[in-house]
């Protein structure tokens, strides 16, 4: 899978992309919210999935998440947040957010929530193309 991860904390992006990359996911990483909707402009590849830490909203939680389904609406998104956070998993859900990562990030976890994400992804395809028959 196609993955972006928007974090501010540099540390956090490249254990995420080194473990992603060793699952032989692609990834690109951002340090703001801003950079991942600006490189969206001229990028040819798709995103299968946002990994984005809410922390960077500064209270925008809710906008960001609209503006990044605005420009990646084929993306399902993943909420990454400390205990503070500024988005409550209740809102995060009901904004077609596809799942909620407490940080630290246990790698394990998201192993885990990739390979349902992966696998709800080839339901869905399996399903378009039955009723496309």
């Amino acid at each position: 899978m196609r993955i972006d991860i928007v974090d501010d904390e540099l540390i956090v992006l490249k254990t995420l992309e080194s473990f992603l990359n060793d699952l032989g996911h692609q990834v690109q990483t951002f340090s703001s919210v801003s950079e991942l909707l600006g490189a969206s402009a001229g990028k040819g590849l798709p995103v299968h999935v946002i990994l984005v830490d809410t922390n960077l909203a500064h209270g925008r939680g809710g906008e960001v998440i609209r503006d990044i389904h605005r420009h990646y609406p084929e993306a399902d998104l993943v909420i990454m947040s400390g205990h503070n956070s500024i988005l409550p998993l209740k809102e995060a859900l009901a904004q077609g957010v596809y799942g909620y990562l407490n940080k630290p990030i246990r790698l394990g976890e998201l192993e885990l929530l990739l390979i349902r994400l992966s696998e709800s992804r080839a339901n869905l395809k399996s399903r378009s193309e039955t009723t496309k028959d």
